[in-house]
């Protein structure tokens, strides 16, 4: 879709910029910014979540609570914010 987008763009003589949605990456293998977050273990849910998105916006912090099921695919945009049922943070937040 991006690709046909920017040709369409290209060839009407328009410069439209476009960005990738959520879940894509120019370099998949490179989210950029930071990656992991284990200062977090021990603080509200909502505190880590509002902290990893500020330090790297490219990534969508989700508050979880342990034992939830989730999807188990990689994404290089996601983070899950695994806490306890005090909504304490009892895992390393990292990317996947």
């Amino acid at each position: 879709m991006r690709w046909m987008t920017e040709r369409m763009a290209a060839s009407a003589g328009m410069d439209i910029p476009v960005f990738p949605g959520p879940g894509h990456h120019q370099d998949p293998q490179d989210p950029g910014g930071k990656s992991s977050w284990p200062e977090l273990v021990g603080v509200r849910g909502e505190v880590a979540e509002a902290t990893i998105e500020r330090e790297n916006p490219r990534v969508d912090a989700i508050v979880v609570v342990d034992g939830t099921v989730v999807p188990l695919d990689f994404r290089c945009d996601r983070v899950w914010v695994w806490v306890n049922s005090n909504r304490v943070v009892i895992r390393t937040p990292e990317i996947g």
